[in-house]
């Protein structure tokens, strides 16, 4: 009798753990924000990211700053020593246009997202084309980063390398 008693009771038990518990506890409660403070979080999230933007576009603005620094000195010696530097002069001209153009794609990215900001309650439709505009700004501010970089790399470096090879020659 103790041992079917045993099964019987270790059965039910068994049976219990392996059913799904009851719907209505594994329902979620509904939670959803006032507009207004859904609102607030929308704008300060906008402004913590146009705050990230403008603080990197500043960083990157003086990493290229303290580079054409750098450039201009080793110019500068390279011409004390008799080298022909024009190659390097245009160079520097590209570069500073791949800048400029970074510098701008950059503000139009902060400006976007400002715009975006300002919608980012009143009218919504507004504000998804407003957001729509900014990943394709981002993507040509990313692609200006890269442009700019890959210049430096491949145009550039190797330009000042091969003054290696060069023999100076005498200025008058």
């Amino acid at each position: 009798m103790k041992k079917i008693f045993a099964i019987v009771t270790t059965l039910i038990l068994t049976i219990n753990l392996l059913l799904p518990v009851s719907a209505f506890a594994q329902t979620p409660a509904e939670v959803s924000l006032n507009p207004n403070v859904k609102c607030e979080l929308l704008e300060q999230k906008l402004e913590h990211k146009i705050n990230n933007w403008k603080t990197r576009k500043e960083a990157k603005v003086e990493r290229w700053e303290r580079i054409k620094e750098h450039i201009n000195a080793v110019i500068e010696k390279l011409r004390a020593k008799g080298y022909d530097v024009t190659p390097l002069e245009e160079d520097k001209v590209i570069m500073q246009g791949l800048i400029d153009e970074m510098q701008v794609a950059f503000d139009n990215v902060i400006a976007k997202a400002s715009e975006a900001k300002a919608n980012a309650c009143s009218d919504k439709e507004a504000f998804k084309t407003n957001l729509e505009e900014l990943k394709v700004l981002i993507q040509e501010a990313k692609a200006q980063w890269q442009e700019l970089t890959g210049f430096m790399k491949n145009e550039f470096i190797p330009d000042i390398k091969s003054y290696k090879d060069i023999t100076p020659t005498p200025t008058p």
